[in-house]
């Protein structure tokens, strides 16, 4: 149970980070943090485990697009 929680919460954070950036946003994501601190400081309830924190807001410049490499220069089938 605890293994799909984390998954799933993981596939949620990586969602909020992809409509975020989409919507001009910057954000990141943040893992590195004492979880115990957090849960005090957000007066979570016993058994919830904050899994990251994510700052979102308006970046201070926007670099320009790389561009994307061509796949068929990056994959190689075996």
């Amino acid at each position: 149970r605890d293994l799909y929680s984390i998954q799933d919460t993981s596939a949620l954070i990586e969602n909020i980070l992809l409509i975020a950036t989409d919507c001009g946003l910057g954000t990141c994501w943040v893992g590195a943090f004492d979880e115990k601190a957090l849960a005090e400081f957000l007066d979570l309830p016993d058994g919830i485990r904050p899994v990251a924190i994510i700052p979102i807001g308006y970046p201070a410049e926007n670099p320009p697009n790389r561009g994307r490499t061509p796949l068929r220069d990056i994959l190689t089938w075996f």
